[in-house]
């Protein structure tokens, strides 16, 4: 087939089909870059070439990508210089843009010309992106410019980080870039990807920054925030959501979100649990789970204080536990008119639930079983502040920093086997090579003896000594460590870490980052105390660092301030256990689905367990600073 002149440009193309549903005949010379096809190539004047040049432009800013396509291709089969280049790349974007399933071809050499250079990088991450080697496409979109790129390739820039992003769960990053993504043109059938990634991204963020919402120079950024309002305070009140979107619909009638998001959220807030009766809390307030009973029942009631529903939200019963008397407590709570329990909080306790042939109302139980729920009765969810989270999460955040060599610091006991298991389990599930797991006791010599067997040291030491005794002379000798550890897990409490930290740097190891779990801060900042902690980066709530609800942190910290100083995490996990409460349905009908809490990002398996995807902090001058979310806990 032989494509058309352009102004005078004798051209001749053997053609495929690759994308020949978008522009009959263009098919090859949109797959490629840098044009293997038979051709000849006749000299243009500048003026022609820059007038084609406008006229794809314009094509392209008026959302015809197609034509633009074709003469982006016309253009860069027509010479070799810059602007050539320019125009095979930009083809060869749009083509990858009409469709993303085509294998993307990148010119193996890397143009001189900087704007021909951006946007065979932009071509790249395309290609990363396609391979699902997301945290390589952010790197390779970090290192871009824009220059003086057209409103369409900044846009698509924007939309390649954006799903990037997304992918690694950098939540505030996605959203930014995909709202910026909006001021650009894109063909029609990519709106309805972007729309569902924006809200993804927004809905993932604990608190959006109108300011920087605004500043993305989204049209619809106003829209954007008045939509994730709604949703949040009245998603669980279908008729009140209801009312709220159609009046939201009237005011943002030109909204994107109104063609495809809004049906779905109606859908979904129609399938939401619907309001208990009475909710009844069963938690153990005697004995030694007291105290900690006392902060969930703080912080649940505190959160059903602040429930927007005000006095339509469903009244609490609160009821004592023992693991013995569990059934019979459970039986008179549903006596009484509960229509959904919380609780119990004794591992015990959920085991005698789970075995219940008939429950007769939803339970989340604040912790878990390790058997599944048996009968047919109503729904057991199972709720939980799992160390093993918080370990997966480690492995992931390592993974996504592009470390792949790990060493496991951990207790000797049986709650650092849990943790070193899951992080093992993610970590090589991911795709790291864990080097191997130390365990170490609570002596001094203890933590020595564990810093040393993770770099060899001991090792290397005996190989001293052994050469000491050959050669029966006194040898100077300097222990080198390993240098294949990319990585260190670090499973302790501060107690624990303010040890091992320093017999880190003691044996020159300051340089490998370390990954730890909530444990390893109290709560409380203690600049003096934790100094030997500053670059360890770990696992923890929102909470701590005043997110997830400014207000009702302030509220909390008036009223519970001594307990809240000493039991903080709890509070969080009472007010996420009542939040929880309307989306426990569809999060289990929605595998994936994540809800803001303040313990974290909270999802659902699908055996009904909750998890969490808690966000990142790192010890500098002693004080822990926030460095937000991470990666996404697998949710297989």
């Amino acid at each position: 087939m032989e494509l058309d002149t352009l102004a005078g440009m004798s051209l001749n193309l053997k053609v495929g089909s690759a994308v020949s549903r978008f522009v009959p005949g263009l098919a090859l010379v949109l797959a490629v870059a840098g044009c293997t096809p038979e051709q000849t190539l006749v000299a243009e004047r500048p003026a022609v070439r820059q007038d084609a040049l406008a006229g794809a432009e314009a094509k392209l800013a008026a959302g015809d990508f197609a034509a633009a396509a074709a003469d982006y291709a016309r253009l860069g089969n027509a010479g070799a210089d810059a602007l050539a280049e320019r125009a095979r790349l930009t083809a060869a974007l749009i083509a990858a843009d009409l469709d993303p399933a085509a294998p993307i071809t990148l010119p193996p050499q890397v143009p001189s010309d900087p704007g021909a250079a951006r946007l065979h990088g932009l071509l790249a991450a395309a290609r990363l992106e396609q391979a699902r080697d997301f945290a390589g496409a952010l790197t390779r979109l970090s290192a871009l410019g824009t220059g003086d790129s057209t409103p369409y390739v900044r846009g698509l820039s924007l939309r390649l980080k954006g799903r990037a992003a997304l992918q690694a769960a950098r939540w505030g990053e996605a959203a930014g870039a995909l709202l910026g993504a909006e001021t650009a043109p894109l063909p029609p059938a990519r709106r309805g990807e972007l729309t569902q990634a924006i809200w993804t991204a927004l809905n993932h963020v604990q608190d959006p920054d109108p300011a920087a919402v605004a500043a993305t120079g989204s049209p619809h950024a106003a829209g954007w925030l008045a939509l994730l309002e709604i949703y949040r305070k009245q998603a669980g009140d279908a008729a009140a959501f209801g009312a709220a979107i159609d009046a939201w619909q009237k005011q943002y009638s030109n909204h994107p979100a109104n063609e495809l998001l809004i049906g779905e959220l109606v859908e979904q807030s129609e399938r939401l649990l619907a309001t208990p009766r009475q909710i009844a809390l069963l938690l153990p307030f005697e004995g030694q789970l007291a105290g900690l009973s006392e902060a969930i029942r703080d912080g649940f009631l505190a959160a059903w204080y602040a429930d927007p529903r005000g006095p339509s939200r469903p009244p609490v019963a609160l009821y004592p536990t023992t693991p013995a008397g569990i059934n019979q407590t459970f039986d008179k709570a549903l006596a009484e008119g509960a229509s959904l329990v919380v609780g119990p909080l004794e591992k015990a306790a959920v085991e005698a639930l789970a075995k219940r042939a008939n429950r007769g109302a939803p339970v989340l139980a604040l912790n878990t079983s390790d058997q599944s729920a048996q009968g047919e009765g109503a729904a057991l969810y199972q709720f939980s502040l799992r160390p093993e989270d918080e370990a997966a999460a480690a492995a992931q955040r390592a993974r996504a920093d592009g470390l792949s060599h790990a060493v496991a610091i951990v207790p000797a006991n049986s709650w650092g086997d849990r943790v070193a298991a899951a992080f093992a389990t993610q970590w090589q599930t991911d795709g790291g090579r864990l080097l191997g797991t130390i365990r170490f006791s609570q002596e001094v010599e203890g933590y020595a003896a564990a810093v040393k067997q993770i770099f060899g040291v001991d090792e290397s030491e005996a190989r001293a000594a052994a050469l000491r005794r050959i050669t029966q002379r006194k040898i100077e000798f300097q222990p080198r460590r390993r240098n294949d550890v990319d990585a260190i897990f670090l499973a302790a409490y501060p107690i624990d870490a303010r040890q091992i930290l320093p017999q880190l740097r003691y044996f020159h190891a300051n340089d490998v980052p370390v990954y730890a779990t909530s444990h390893v801060f109290t709560g409380n900042v203690n600049a003096s105390a934790d100094q030997d902690l500053d670059g360890v980066s770990f696992a923890d709530m929102p909470w701590l660092f005043r997110r997830g609800g400014e207000r009702l942190k302030t509220t909390v910290d008036t009223v519970w301030r001594d307990r809240q100083r000493e039991y903080a995490r709890l509070f969080a996990f009472g007010i996420d256990a009542y939040r929880l409460l309307p989306y426990l349905a569809q999060l289990k009908a929605q595998h994936g689905m994540r809800l803001a809490g303040t313990t974290g990002q909270l999802w659902m398996d699908t055996g009904g367990g909750v998890h969490r995807d808690p966000i990142w902090a790192r010890f500098r001058g002693g004080v822990p600073e926030e460095l937000g979310a991470g990666p996404p806990v697998s949710s297989q």
